[in-house]
Formats: C-alpha cells, structure tokens, sequence
C-alpha cells in the first residue's frame, strides 16, 4: 500500500525547484525516488535528496550500493507505528512537529531522531517527553533515555524517580526493570543515596551558616556591650540604667545579659558597671 500525499501535507508528492537560466525563470517538478516502508506495509514515497541533507544516517543508507539492482528504491522504518515514521518524514520536510505528534508519538520519535542523527528533532522530543513523566512511565522513559544517549531527560527522570521512589517502587515497569537490568536499578539507588547525601550535606552546611550568623550577632552585641553599654550592663565609663531604650538587637543582648549577670564579680573587677552597683 502507497500513501497518498495531499498537495497540502509537509512533504510534497513533488518538490518544485527553481532555478535560473539567462534570466529565464525554470521550474522542474521533481518525483519522489525512493520509498519509505513502514511496519504494517505502508510506503511513503519521499526525496533522496531531502532525506539526505537532514539526516547523515539515511543519507548514507542512500548512497550505500544495491545487492538487488532495481528500479524500485526502499528504505524500511520498522518498530514503531507508521504514524509515528509519516510524523518522522513530516518533519524532516518541515523542521516541524504539532504538540499532539510529540504527545501521541514522543516516544517513537525520540528513538527515530536518536537512530537517524536528527538533533533537533531529539531536542524537541526530549523536552516533551519529560514534561509528561508520571510514576507508571519514568522508569521506561529512564531506559530509553539511557538508551538515546539524552542526559537532560535521564537526570529528569532521575530526580522524579527518586522524589517518588515508594509509588515508583509498586509500580509494573519498576519489577520488570528489577528482573532484566539489575545495572540499571544499581545506578538508580546510587543516584537517590547521592540525591539523600546532598540533602544532608545541605542541611548542615545551612545548620553550620545559621550558628555562624548567631555568633556573629552575639560578638556583635558583645562588643556593643562593652563599648556602649546596653540596659543594665556597660563600661565603667558609663552609667548604665534600667530606664536605657532597647537597641536594634535587644533581643540577643538580653540573651546575654543573664551570663553577664552571673559573672557580676568579676566582671566588676574588671571594669564593668551594672546598674544599682553602688562600687
């Protein structure tokens, strides 16, 4: 069975190209010379040279010398459905690709693009595969990820793997991936225990940054104490009073005051007033 091409579809049953000729304007129709031959027997009639400039796989397939010498040129795209491979040819023809292809064949069309060197068209299907992973779907997407050699999908599917791993875990895809590609299930828990150390280094580091920033405050207002004294404690070059107004970090000095209290002896001793010492 051949598809039959409307004159309105991406990739035409003839490609008109112009050329010029002592200022002649020249059309020559070209016709398709070559077939592509889907799973369920489908031939789609495209342009070698089409197929060439875009992708250096087919290009090659092209150029690769016939056993069988016949008129008839085929190139089959086989395992997965044929409207997935009539998207595939749509957008070698257009650089184009509607949202509902990427929903109804993203799958198909990022192992097409990542069999036959269609960056662009990786690119495009990468993005949108990862925007619809779901607990039942990440662990497959992760092995075809693997598989096309697309880093931003993989760590994608990696991180919703590891925010979901209990749902993940139940789920047909998971115990499949379990008894075939123990590898691949190894690489999963390393990922989520480096995922879980992150965290914890993260969580110290911010821990660590929050006693820092307390200490700091407390030298700060220690030394505001000892210079400027702050409701009942100070210098002994001032008089402090109870009736003094609270500074900009009352709070942390009041915190303070209580240990400064407890060495009242010999903080006395060394210069330090409070209020109602009479000394």
């Amino acid at each position: 069975m051949t598809l039959s091409i409307k004159p309105e579809t991406a990739f035409p049953f003839y490609l008109i190209h112009y050329t010029t000729h002592k200022k002649q304007l020249i059309i020559h129709c070209l016709k398709p010379d070559v077939q592509i031959l889907t799973s369920n027997g489908l031939r789609i009639p495209v342009h070698t040279g089409i197929l060439a400039s875009v992708s250096p796989v087919l290009e090659n397939i092209i150029d690769r010398p016939h056993k069988h010498h016949s008129s008839e040129k085929i190139i089959p795209i086989l395992g997965v459905p044929c409207d997935a491979v009539s998207s595939f040819i749509q957008f070698l023809y257009s650089s184009r690709c509607s949202e509902e292809e990427l929903e109804s064949y993203g799958i198909h069309l990022l192992a097409l693009s990542h069999v036959y060197l269609v960056p662009q068209l990786k690119h495009m299907c990468s993005k949108s595969v990862g925007q619809r992973l779901s607990t039942e779907n990440v662990v497959d997407v992760l092995q075809l990820a693997r598989l096309c050699d697309s880093p931003d999908l993989y760590v994608k599917c990696m991180k919703t793997l590891s925010s979901n791993f209990k749902a993940v875990e139940k789920t047909e895809g998971w115990r499949f991936m379990q008894e075939n590609d123990p590898f691949l299930e190894l690489e999963i828990l390393k990922f989520i225990d480096e995922a879980e150390s992150r965290k914890m280094r993260t969580r110290r580091h911010r821990e660590e940054q929050r006693l820092f920033m307390e200490l700091s405050e407390a030298m700060e207002c220690l030394e505001h104490i000892c210079t400027e004294g702050c409701t009942a404690v100070g210098p002994s070059d001032m008089d402090p009073t109870n009736q003094r107004g609270p500074c900009n970090k009352f709070s942390t000095c009041e915190a303070l005051k209580t240990p400064l209290v407890n060495l009242r002896p010999i903080l006395i001793l060394a210069g330090f007033h409070f209020a109602g010492n009479s000394s």
